[in-house]
């Protein structure tokens, strides 16, 4: 029942979902079609009444009809860059991951997925996810909202073009949007102009949750 709450609480919030296996990341059947259509509360009563397993949260897309939000997160694949570069983003929900943490934010257009592998973290927007609350890691960690009373920020400059939007139907825009100071973070910004970005190729074998 926690789990059928917290998926439409989601849901309200305008969050795609879809069902995770028990205790891992996987996802149980296909998630594609959900990328690009938001969901109806129906739906997400349906599938979720019954699931026992985790709930991944997917970015680039909003289950809100004419929704003008739409989410991504900064998924920390270490402690270390978790502790030092979190407190730059502004107040928002977050969690501790086994290895880092994620931090859930919103943009005024989707937001392309890619990696920062020099700092230690990866921007995950379009075509993918991340295991939300109240999910358990493989390792027995629950997830939880540091402070779930928290409002998910805004993070972009809504009256210029937004970090990464994906000119339909591809997912890599024109390198003269690769400007990392778009995510509307400016204390962070500086730390991301020598950022590895992930190529189109690699961008296809991302399409999977981390942390």
């Amino acid at each position: 029942m926690a789990l059928l709450a917290q998926a439409m609480a989601y849901h309200d919030l305008g969050y795609n979902l879809i069902p995770l296996a028990a205790g891992g990341k996987t996802p149980v059947g296909g998630w594609r079609f959900w990328q690009k259509r938001p969901q109806s509360a129906a739906w997400v009563e349906r599938t979720f009444t019954a699931h026992s397993g985790n709930v991944g949260v997917l970015g680039g897309v909003t289950s809100t009809p004419g929704g003008r939000l739409y989410p991504y997160y900064l998924d920390f694949d270490d402690k270390g860059a978790y502790g030092e570069l979190a407190p730059e983003c502004p107040a928002t929900r977050r969690y501790e991951t086994f290895r880092g943490g994620h931090v859930w934010l919103f943009a005024h257009a989707p937001v392309r997925t890619h990696a920062y592998k020099r700092h230690g973290f990866e921007v995950r927007g379009v075509g993918a996810y991340v295991m939300g609350p109240p999910s358990v890691h493989p390792s027995g960690l629950r997830y939880k909202f540091t402070d779930e009373l928290v409002p998910v920020a805004v993070a972009d400059e809504p009256r210029r073009r937004s970090l990464y939007p994906v000119p339909a139907p591809h997912l890599v825009p024109h390198p003269e949007l690769l400007r990392p100071i778009r995510l509307g973070l400016p204390r962070l910004a500086p730390r991301l102009s020598d950022a590895t970005v992930v190529e189109d190729g690699e961008l296809q074998g991302s399409k999977r949750a981390l942390g």
